[in-house]
């Protein structure tokens, strides 16, 4: 398929994401978004719900708030991300490969954490590695005294 000698397949690739991007966020936003609009006793539109957020200096002060954090957050990605891109843009293949691994590495910690952690945890709080390892460490020591008395006593 062209369009005016330009091949659709990319395109036509991008279909399937597009659709399930559409029917699954901006669907549920645009719903949202009718529902906040909808006057609930009359059924027509409305400002009131807007109104009554931005009505009450606390709403005002945290939506302000998580829009100063969120330009701080971005501004910090920029500063550090970009150069570090262009550096690792620069590198050999090689140790281009192994300088993303490392870069990416942070970000796979916290799935990390959230695999192996709890595991972990539930063995330490209950009757687990600690109190086992106390365990083994009490039973060989009134081992080492029976062994102590038998050994006196023949």
């Amino acid at each position: 398929m062209t369009l005016s000698g330009r091949r659709l397949d990319p395109l036509w690739l991008a279909a399937p994401g597009l659709l399930l991007l559409l029917g699954l966020l901006i669907g549920p936003v645009l719903q949202l978004l009718a529902v906040s609009l909808d006057d609930p006793d009359g059924g027509g539109f409305t400002l009131a719900a807007y109104q009554r957020a931005f009505g009450v200096r606390v709403y005002i002060r945290v939506i302000s708030n998580t829009f100063v954090i969120a330009l701080q957050v971005m501004a910090c990605c920029l500063v550090l991300g970009y150069p570090l891109a262009y550096w690792l843009s620069t590198l050999p293949k090689r140790r281009q490969r192994m300088m993303s691994l490392l870069v990416l590495l942070p970000f796979w910690t916290s799935a990390l954490v959230k695999t192996y952690g709890p595991p972990r945890l539930q063995a330490i709080s209950r009757p687990g590695l600690i109190s086992l390892r106390q365990r083994i460490r009490s039973q060989g020591t009134a081992l080492a005294k029976m062994e102590i008395r038998a050994s006196r006593s023949s």
